[in-house]
This record gives structure tokens, C-alpha cells and sequence, in this order.
């Protein structure tokens, strides 16, 4: 599952010009984040944010990309090792401000 905040999908749709709405399986209007388990905390342990969330269909994302003509897919594979969850270190993964 990938999830995204709506105004940032809303945003990446503009900005490509593709109807990504299309590609999104469920949307909530609020959402409800837990952090308990973690330095104590009790694991019920609830921030409820005002703001829209939802949850790609990655096959479908897929298939939009892959029919657009902005969009160019390069077939790879990057050697990385697992840090944390969703954390990866690798000389070949670099972050900037541009991405």
C-alpha cells in the first residue's frame, strides 16, 4: 500500500496534467495517526489530523504512467540496505531540495 496526502497528489496531478485522482483506492477526509507503542507511550494513542489522505492503487498508477507520454520509465535496480522502515542507505540513493 502507498498512501499521500490529497493536496500534494492534487498537486503532482496539476503539475503532470494527468488525472491521478483516478489512480486513488479509498480517501478518508480526516486522518488518524498512532504512535503508541513507541518511548513509552500507550500503544491506543491517537493524533486525529484535519486533513485528506488516501491510498494509491499502485497497479493502476502504474499502468497511467506507463500509458503517459510524460512520463519516462527506466528499469532498474538499486542495492540499498534497510535502515529502518522506509529507510534505505545506498551510495546510489541521493536526496536534494529538486529530488
Amino acid at each position: 500500500n502507498y498512501g499521500v496526502w490529497q493536496a500534494e497528489w492534487d498537486a503532482l496531478a496539476a503539475k503532470l496534467s494527468l488525472d491521478l485522482r483516478q489512480c486513488l483506492q479509498v480517501e478518508w477526509e480526516v486522518t488518524d495517526t498512532f504512535f503508541g507503542g513507541s518511548w513509552e507511550l500507550p500503544i491506543e494513542n491517537r493524533l486525529r489530523l484535519q486533513r485528506p489522505y488516501a491510498r494509491v492503487d499502485r497497479a493502476k498508477l502504474k499502468k497511467l504512467l506507463r500509458s503517459s507520454s510524460k512520463v519516462k520509465v527506466i528499469e532498474s535496480e538499486v542495492e540499498a540496505e534497510a535502515v529502518a522502515s522506509n529507510i534505505f542507505d545506498s551510495p546510489a540513493i541521493r536526496h536534494s531540495a529538486t529530488g
